[in-house]
């Protein structure tokens, strides 16, 4: 279930790979959105996976009121569809999803109940009533799932019991991102000389993403060769002020907006680098995809990042500019790209779309034979206070 449109977000495209994937395993699957389908959805149900959505009847009411109404009706929504398809297991993806899913199926069913949480709780902080809603819920649930071990720590901290604390990675499929274009192929489509150093950021334009810290430390760096930055995502209301930026900096000519885009294959076959400047993170599908591609990493230090990259990059601290300038200086040196470039899609591999779906397989079917989670996710006690260790000179 989830808690809006499927539209091109992290968590999105991620279910656009998941659930035809547990189909193929014998699930029957059906995506419940308490919003308008979205752009994905023909993709979904073309590939034999039921959308369904709340009535849209409130859709241009506003204010508090309105916003109860569309609660109220969320809940009869989700009511609804579970008493109409008397599922077996039903898995909140969103937050919105969990919160008023999550209450409804408490009282209505099923008995496996899951929720997976894609993102650090940084969107909870100044939200008391949420986070406090959130933190009931947990130990009504089979399973509390994180994408990574910060976002499982997150959930322990919150009251998540113990042994329903789990992880299960974002996954990434190997195939499709290997099918690149020749890089001189990408750069002259795109207008990039052979000499450039083309810098590529993936990620919709919201302020926790870091963009205005890339696009300081590219003005403040020292780079000795031509450089382009490419900016790949939706503008979520920052668009103009990052542009501005790049105007007072004296770089607009440097830094293209390139906005929401279908398919990122040809920047990152055109690319040298991938950067992840967020300072939250839960598992960056953006990062998979760079490995994919056999890009090295300059990424912050948060939520996968440490899991993700091993040698295949550099972590710098989240919001320092200075540490990301002089990394940034570091990866033009084509001979320090390649060292981290041979790594790369050797990491990748071992976060796959395959092992993502088997892992959910794998817990769909232990908890259907009442065993709890598997060994193979369960999120160990030894983690919960043992932060991974962080080398930033990677």
């Amino acid at each position: 279930m989830l808690g809006g449109p499927l539209d091109m977000g992290g968590a999105e495209r991620q279910l656009l790979m998941l659930l035809p994937g547990l189909r193929q395993q014998g699930f029957e699957i059906e995506l419940h959105c308490l919003g308008i389908a979205g752009a994905l959805a023909p993709a979904l149900r073309s590939r034999g996976v039921r959308v369904t959505t709340m009535p849209k009847s409130l859709g241009r009411l506003n204010g508090a009121l309105a916003r109860k109404l569309k609660a109220f009706a969320a809940m009869i929504s989700v009511a609804t569809r579970i008493v109409r398809s008397q599922p077996d297991i039903i898995h909140f993806f969103s937050p919105t999803a969990y919160a008023i899913g999550g209450y409804t199926a408490r009282f209505i069913g099923p008995k496996i109940r899951l929720m997976s949480r894609r993102t650090t709780s940084h969107y909870l902080t100044g939200r008391p009533f949420a986070k406090w809603l959130e933190g009931t819920l947990h130990g009504h649930m089979d399973g509390v799932l994180g994408n990574s071990r910060e976002v499982a720590r997150d959930l322990v901290a919150e009251g998540a019991p113990h042994d329903r604390v789990g992880i299960i990675n974002n996954g990434i499929d190997m195939a499709f991102f290997g099918d690149l274009p020749e890089r001189d192929v990408a750069r002259a489509r795109l207008g990039i000389t052979p000499d450039t150093f083309v810098i590529l950021k993936v990620a919709n334009l919201w302020r926790c993403k870091g963009h205005a810290d890339l696009i300081a430390a590219l003005a403040a760096a020292s780079l000795e060769v031509p450089w382009h930055l490419y900016i790949v995502g939706r503008d979520e209301g920052v668009g103009r002020s990052l542009q501005e930026q790049c105007a007072r900096k004296g770089i607009e000519e440097k830094v293209k907006f390139v906005g929401d885009c279908d398919d990122v294959r040809p920047f990152l076959a055109a690319a040298d680098i991938g950067v992840s400047a967020s300072h939250v993170e839960g598992f960056s599908n953006a990062l998979l995809e760079y490995l994919a591609a056999e890009l090295p990493v300059l990424a912050t230090g948060l939520g996968s990042s440490v899991e993700l990259l091993d040698d295949a990059g550099m972590i710098v601290p989240a919001a320092d500019v200075a540490a990301l300038s002089t990394a940034l200086t570091d990866l033009a040196d084509r001979h320090m790209r390649v060292r981290f470039s041979r790594k790369s899609r050797d990491r990748a591999r071992r976060f796959s779309i395959q092992v993502c779906v088997d892992k959910h397989v794998t817990l769909y079917r232990s908890l259907m034979a009442g065993r709890g989670l598997p060994e193979s996710i369960a999120f160990s006690a030894d983690a919960v206070t043992q932060a991974p260790a962080m080398d930033q000179n990677r």
